[in-house]
């Protein structure tokens, strides 16, 4: 996912083979894939039973899910904003580049009526394996009548991690990364 690329051969925005229009994170995800990029990510987002659980849920397998789950479950990527409100997520990444002393930064690309904000805006790695936390807050800014996307970036020079972030307005703001 993290380095998957949205651009096609020709360095233009992926299209939507059905429409012919071009393409969004709705349509194409993170993007396509790039398996020599996935062979070195330098950074990744790791996956437990939870996750899973939570993926299923928000594809419509929730009634489905309860018989083998318990616990109430939730989609933790997403978040409900109040016009003029704020609200964060954690993200934690492990360190599995190439090198075991990598600094990464952040770039943000912020959508339009929502602005990001990462802290901290670098991730100081001095081992391989080694994990960093992350906070994203989003704060809406204004309204759209669409859905907006964006992204969050981290790169140490060598590698782009890259994390694609959906806005959809309805009565409120909801964001999801």
């Amino acid at each position: 996912m993290t380095t998957a690329y949205n651009s096609d051969n020709s360095g233009s925005q992926i299209t939507d083979l059905a429409s012919g229009n071009k393409s969004t994170p709705l349509i194409h995800g993170s993007g396509h894939v790039n398996p020599i990029g996935a062979l070195d990510p330098g950074l990744v987002y790791d996956i437990g039973p939870d996750d899973y659980v939570t993926f299923l849920c928000s594809v419509g397998y929730s009634e489905n899910i309860e018989i083998f789950v318990r616990d109430v479950v939730f989609n933790a990527d997403s978040a409900v904003i109040k016009r003029g409100g704020v609200v964060k997520h954690k993200r934690v990444v492990r360190n599995v580049g190439s090198s075991k002393d990598a600094v990464y930064s952040v770039k943000v690309n912020s959508p339009p009526s929502v602005k990001i904000n990462v802290s901290p805006s670098k991730l100081v790695f001095t081992e391989k394996n080694q994990v960093a936390s992350y906070e994203v807050t989003f704060t809406s800014v204004g309204a759209s009548l669409m859905t907006v996307f964006g992204s969050i970036e981290w790169t140490d020079g060598s590698h782009r991690v890259r994390s694609p972030v959906a806005v959809r307005w309805h009565n409120d703001l909801v964001a999801s990364m």
